[in-house]
């Protein structure tokens, strides 16, 4: 049960992810400005929650809990975000390596899955190596920053975000086949040691 509930946690995120390339790639600065928006909001919201339950708990619990200043950064990071998207579209390349490191990562985490289905002696490793490959030639392309205008670096995250999705796609459908295959492999088949004993 939890292997599933992982696999639609994944399958959810990928297919996520899909859903922003492609967005991405038909308005990125308009998808920007409203996911900026919308996150400012939300965050504006969880602070006024904390504020609220920070006064509306007994002293000694809301002392413990710190309500009042986590719900201050994050009423103040959500006006920020909401009042002030342009400065995140000015400020773009910056975002931009934050993504490259967290795409880098996820390259580092299939390598991983790779070397260990290598090492188990599991069919179909190379696609898990070939995720990662993709994964790190992205982040590095990220790094580089060979773009000079913004819409350009939005398409081009857009359809980092597609490949990515399609790399996680490949890895989960095949890691879900490993496992199987493995399990297989563990599974004792009984003898009919009954049979041969009543026959004797």
């Amino acid at each position: 049960m939890s292997r599933l509930n992982f696999a639609m946690g994944k399958l959810i995120l990928l297919l996520f992810e899909a859903a922003v390339g492609v967005v991405l790639l038909i308005n990125p600065i308009g998808f920007a400005t409203v996911f900026i928006t919308v996150v400012g909001v939300l965050l504006a919201a969880v602070g006024l929650v904390f504020i609220l339950q920070y006064f509306r708990s007994e002293p000694p619990e809301a002392q413990k809990s710190q309500g009042l200043m986590k719900g201050c950064c994050a009423l103040l990071v959500g006006l920020f975000c909401a009042l002030n998207t342009q400065w995140f579209i000015d400020a773009f390349p910056f975002l931009t390596v934050i993504h490259g490191i967290v795409i880098l990562f996820t390259g580092i985490v299939r390598a991983q899955w790779a070397v260990d289905m290598l090492r188990l002696k599991l069919k179909r490793w190379y696609i898990a190596a070939a995720g990662a490959v993709v994964s790190i030639v992205l982040a590095v392309i990220i790094f580089a920053n060979p773009f000079g205008v913004s819409q350009a670096i939005w398409t081009f995250i857009g359809i980092s975000f597609l490949i990515d999705a399609v790399a996680d796609l490949a890895v989960l459908i095949f890691s879900g086949k490993r496992e199987r295959e493995a399990a297989k492999r563990e599974i004792d088949i009984p003898t009919n040691s009954s049979d041969e004993e009543d026959a004797e």
